[in-house]
């Protein structure tokens, strides 16, 4: 059983994301981030035009191994249910030894981060979509903005994290693409004197 946290707040991103961008990253950030066969995933897209619909920047490029790939199957529930039912092929570039594996540069399965834009057409946020068990939204927003800075993206904002019962709290604070992650205790009196009475 994992610990669930809480954050609050989200990450600007100027200018706002245009289409087909911004189509193309929500459903990736959404998709279970599972390592795949690129040579097989090849083989279910022979052509350009089919392959670069399901890239995440829309160039072809699938990573190494399948990170920038769009699946047409995008929650790791479709897969479980595939799998019961037997026989049946594993979708999509996926295999027994892979499955339930990130490729390397991801930091986990899930990102659990979605993207909104303003109505104005400032700008677009990045935040917290709510996941139970959220461990790597530093990460995730380290990789992210290594991805959108390079093409013209400026990342700015706080977002503050609660772990499960207030066991841990931090910031993590975004420009560009430096992500720091920053402790955060509220100040109290008496506790380390009324820790040491309580125990004895």
């Amino acid at each position: 059983m994992g610990t669930h946290t809480d954050f609050y707040g989200a990450i600007r991103i100027r200018p706002q994301i245009g289409q087909p961008l911004a189509d193309r990253l929500s459903a990736w950030l959404a998709s279970a981030h599972i390592r795949r066969d690129v040579g097989a995933l090849r083989k279910l897209y022979p052509t350009d035009e089919e392959l670069r619909a399901h890239t995440l920047f829309g160039d072809g490029d699938l990573g190494d191994e399948g990170e920038f790939y769009l699946p047409d199957r995008t929650n790791r529930l479709d897969f479980i249910f595939v799998r019961g039912a037997d026989p049946c092929p594993l979708p999509e570039g996926l295999t027994d030894e892979l499955y339930q594996r990130p490729p390397r540069n991801c930091p986990d399965l899930e990102s659990d981060l979605e993207l909104v834009h303003r109505e104005d057409g400032t700008c677009s946020y990045i935040g917290w979509n709510g996941g139970e068990y959220s461990y790597c939204i530093p990460d995730w927003l380290h990789l992210i903005a290594g991805y959108l800075v390079p093409r013209g993206f400026r990342l700015d904002g706080t977002m503050f994290a609660v772990e499960e019962f207030g066991s841990e709290y931090y910031y993590i604070n975004v420009k560009d693409r430096r992500v720091d992650v920053e402790p955060w205790w509220p100040e109290t009196t008496y506790a380390d004197d009324f820790r040491g009475l309580y125990l004895y």
